[in-house]
């Protein structure tokens, strides 16, 4: 009875052997080498679109600083020549019956001690103004939403050593969400919007600082609302997208040269694009980047042969954010409709998009500029769904890269 015994020990430390042995192999180093760690799983295949907290963060970070003296979305935000952010405008809290409300004030943001301070009430209260700052150090303000969600035409210059507004020459015609860029020359050149009779234009207007008097320029080949305009380089102006709220958008894209005073078509958008933004890049190409209709591929113009060629995909869809371009050279965005609180950073050595720190409020349709330091200030928007205003914030918060 021993032998049969003994046979059957040995038979089952062999079994026992071999089961352990088939979990897994090890490596020389004796680190386990099981591929069944890495095996796919059905939520890894079949993934929802992308939302903030879905991807991985990581360079930069966003800082609470003091809040605004008001709520406000629609709002402009432009860096002063000394250093400091200055905002001013934007819709605000409660409404008039079936009106919405504009803010008559601006604020300064201090960036050595990351607070505000009130500065003067504009004599027309507005949102998604035309914000510049002149050669000179002061303000413009033209047009944009105002009284019964109408387009306006007011305009005036806030002066920085007064802190007051002065009320000059309207705009030709009343506009909003138009854009506005600062020509080589001083002059001011504003194109397309929407006007009093909620109609897209294609006009344009010049506003000359040394008669603070606007004059009628060559009007644009297509008619446009929420573009984009960018300075090049060379001083020509790049006008791309736009559209109404429903699709479909402009794919189109056109060039002002001051020299002649002419618009000239510029290549075609790979996507059709709406509340987008177009950023110049330190080697003279222009970054587009999101829009309505959850566009997620941004693509880059180039100034030599007017081509737009795909780069990196967003990691999320954005449309009314910000894009600012800091100092190394990359490419911040930031925020964008349905409450986004995160930030991407564009490299443009790779093309490929990084996701940045969080903010700790989601918002569109704020306000953003970059510091004297390298930091960007995010202040005020909308920060919940729905109607626009519904949900104003005046929290600010400062990324650092």
């Amino acid at each position: 009875m021993i032998r049969p015994i003994l046979t059957l020990t040995i038979l089952i430390i062999s079994m026992i052997a071999i089961i352990n042995c088939g979990g897994s192999s090890s490596t020389s180093d004796g680190k386990s080498d099981s591929k069944s760690d890495s095996a796919d799983t059905s939520a890894d295949r079949f993934k929802d679109e992308p939302t903030d907290a879905a991807v991985s963060m990581s360079p930069g970070e966003f800082r609470r600083a003091e809040d605004m003296g008001a709520k406000r979305s629609g709002l402009n935000a432009v860096l002063l020549n000394d250093g400091t952010a200055f905002i001013f405008g934007g819709r605000t809290d409660g409404s008039s019956g079936f009106w919405l409300n504009y803010n008559f004030t601006s604020e300064i943001f201090d960036g050595n001690t990351d607070t505000w301070t009130m500065s003067g009430e504009m004599n027309t209260a507005r949102a998604d103004a035309i914000g510049i700052v002149l050669s000179d150090g002061k303000v413009l303000a033209a047009g944009g939403e105002g009284e019964q969600n109408k387009a306006i035409n007011s305009t005036e210059i806030w002066d920085p050593a007064t802190g007051e507004w002065t009320e000059i020459s309207p705009l030709i015609e009343e506009r909003d969400s138009t854009d506005a860029v600062l020509l080589n020359d001083g002059t001011v050149l504003v194109a397309g919007g929407r006007s009093e009779a909620y109609s897209l234009m294609n006009t344009v207007e010049i506003f000359d600082p040394k008669t603070n008097e606007w004059t009628s320029a060559a009007p644009m080949i297509d008619t446009r609302i929420a573009h984009t305009t960018t300075l090049l380089q060379d001083g020509r102006v790049l006008v791309t997208g736009g559209g109404k709220v429903d699709p479909p958008y402009h794919k189109s894209a056109e060039i002002f040269d001051p020299e002649t005073g002419e618009w000239s078509p510029a290549g075609e958008l790979n996507l059709s694009r709406r509340s987008h933004t177009a950023t110049l890049l330190q080697d003279g190409r222009v970054l587009i980047a999101g829009g309505n209709g959850k566009r997620m591929i941004a693509e880059v113009w180039d100034p030599t042969d007017m081509s737009f060629t795909k780069t990196g995909s967003l990691n999320i869809p954005r449309a009314d954010h910000q894009a600012i371009l800091l100092n190394d050279g990359r490419v911040l965005v930031i925020g964008g409709i349905g409450n986004r609180d995160s930030g991407e950073l564009w490299d443009s050595a790779t093309g490929e998009w990084m996701m940045s720190g969080e903010m700790e409020v989601g918002r569109y349709e704020f306000g953003a500029s970059i510091l004297s330091d390298g930091r960007v200030i995010v202040a005020g928007g909308n920060s919940a769904a729905g109607v626009s205003g519904s949900g104003m914030t005046a929290t600010t918060e400062v990324f650092t890269p």
